[in-house]
């Protein structure tokens, strides 16, 4: 896959890498927080991800590659952790002025090669679960709104490198194992470099944030690595939370030790700590959620209402993610339970507990 040659060898000690010749670039978005790309100064020379498809994006991306040595059209090989506009966007246009290979997992291949359907599949749905879950018109139209103001910033790039579960990357210098991990996306990465004692984990696992299981067009269904219960309706919006927890508890199984390089964020010491630790988090959030509950039975909507109040229309989405993925740990731990009521899912606390979560142990 390797073209160019570049000097592989650091030439100033700010230019060493936070992770034996690995460099964090971090780059600004006009509407989330910074996403991150990581350079792995190898050969081949190897960008993990790509930004937004903005002009300040690829502004940036190129002065801190010069910055480091380098030049934009020097990158032979770019890696995508997973399907979000956020990681892809700059892809069609560093794969065009580079004439790097683009490597991805098989499911993600999939997903880029039936854009743009794809992605406005996804949108759709999250639309039509706003409204199911009893959204005003106003927050779904929000949504709409943003999510085609992101298709903009995205892109469709066509991979020439595909990936199976479990299959080496391999560079000169190391080797990174592709491993599925569902929840976030139905295209979540995670890379691993087990000899360099690393782990690029997209957004999958980002200590400091809360790592959203966004709807699935597909959840409940055999393309769901990590859950096993689907269904129809409001219950398979709950499978990406509970794709997501099995993800998780198949990343903390990661041997001690081993560095992390998420999405956005910065690096952190100890991937699997860091994923049991998104675990207790989640329960922990989940019992927080116990307390809006009063004798009604409620929507997700009002739910989301009153879990996060300040939330901004073109956000809600968020928190109605955020909700369903506690709702997921409630029912399935038995203490809230699923009601027929006028017309829409509503839930309450269980009138007979099938199942117990211990503040305590929370």
């Amino acid at each position: 896959m390797s073209r160019s040659d570049p000097d592989v060898t650091p030439s100033s000690p700010e230019r060493l890498a936070l992770a034996r010749g690995v460099h964090r670039i971090a780059l600004p978005t006009p509407m989330v927080a910074s996403v991150n790309c990581w350079l792995i100064v190898d050969r081949p020379l190897t960008l993990v991800d790509a930004g937004l498809n903005w002009g300040g994006a690829l502004d940036a991306l190129e002065l801190e590659l010069r910055r480091l040595g380098f030049a934009l059209e020097q990158i032979d090989l770019l890696v995508l952790t997973h399907q979000h506009v956020d990681h892809t966007g700059l892809a069609e246009t560093l794969l065009a002025r580079s004439g790097a290979d683009l490597a991805v997992h098989a499911r993600l291949a999939a997903w880029l090669d039936a854009l743009p359907d794809s992605l406005l599949a996804d949108d759709d749905l999250i639309a039509a679960r706003l409204g199911a879950h009893g959204a005003p018109a106003a927050v779904v139209a929000a949504y709409v709104a943003r999510m085609e103001m992101m298709r903009m910033l995205g892109s469709r790039p066509r991979p020439s490198v595909v990936l199976g579960e479990g299959e080496t990357l391999a560079l000169r210098d190391r080797s990174l194992r592709v491993s599925l991990r569902p929840g976030h996306s139905p295209t979540d990465t995670v890379l691993t470099d087990a000899a360099g004692g690393l782990a690029f984990t997209g957004d999958h696992l980002m200590p400091g944030a809360r790592t959203t299981p966004y709807l699935d067009p597909d959840a409940g269904s055999d393309r769901d690595a990590g859950s096993d219960r689907g269904g129809a309706g409001w219950e398979a919006d709950l499978a990406p939370a509970r794709a997501l927890r099995a993800s998780l508890g198949r990343t903390a199984a990661t041997p001690p030790g081993v560095l992390g390089l998420p999405g956005h964020g910065d690096g952190f010491a100890d991937v699997g700590a860091a994923a049991r630790e998104a675990l207790a988090s989640q329960q922990r959030r989940a019992l927080r959620l116990l307390d809006r509950f009063d004798a009604t039975p409620l929507t997700a909507w009002e739910l989301t209402t009153r879990a996060y109040p300040r939330l901004t229309p073109s956000r809600a989405f968020l928190g109605l993610l955020e909700v369903l993925a506690q709702l997921s740990v409630l029912l399935d731990e038995g203490l809230v339970e699923a009601v027929a009521s006028g017309g829409r899912p509503r839930f309450r606390r269980a009138q007979a507990r099938a199942g117990r979560v211990s503040r305590s142990a929370a």
